[in-house]
């Protein structure tokens, strides 16, 4: 066994000393978790940025259009709460006259997703953003 005046041996017989292993559980406890809700949050977040995008083109797409783009990437990226009916709501505002004609594109995402923590407990992880994009018309 190892004692206090041989700790060089110890660590030479591949003993191990109890800091270092409760480091290593405490490390693994906290990675489990991440490793479950990290593909979420970066799944949230490629849509948000879809959803920025499709809201940027608005100048050419009716509102119909524009809420079937970002319901197909919501299919793409496997999100079924963005897919859900009052998930996503599209507003598309034609200013007609002035020296620019153009308009505000606004686009509002909001869902919820529930992560399961291996059964232990489950998160739920809150999506609610409002994106406005200025368009110009080229008509």
């Amino acid at each position: 066994m190892c004692s206090a005046n041989s700790t060089w041996r110890c660590w030479q017989h591949g003993g191990v000393k109890f800091g270092c292993f409760a480091s290593f559980v405490i490390m693994l406890l906290l990675a489990l978790p991440a490793a479950k809700i990290f593909p979420v949050y970066h799944s949230n977040e490629k849509f948000i940025a879809a959803v920025e995008d499709v809201a940027g083109r608005a100048s050419q797409m009716t509102e119909e259009t524009l809420a079937a783009l970002i319901l197909e990437k919501a299919r793409d990226l496997k999100i079924p709460e963005a897919q859900a009916p009052g998930a996503v709501s599209v507003v598309r505002i034609i200013r007609p006259d002035g020296p620019s004609r153009g308009g505000m594109c606004t686009v509002r995402v909001n869902y919820s997703r529930n992560v399961d923590i291996f059964g232990i407990t489950s998160i739920s992880m809150k999506t609610d953003r409002e994106i406005a994009k200025p368009f110009l018309l080229l008509h």
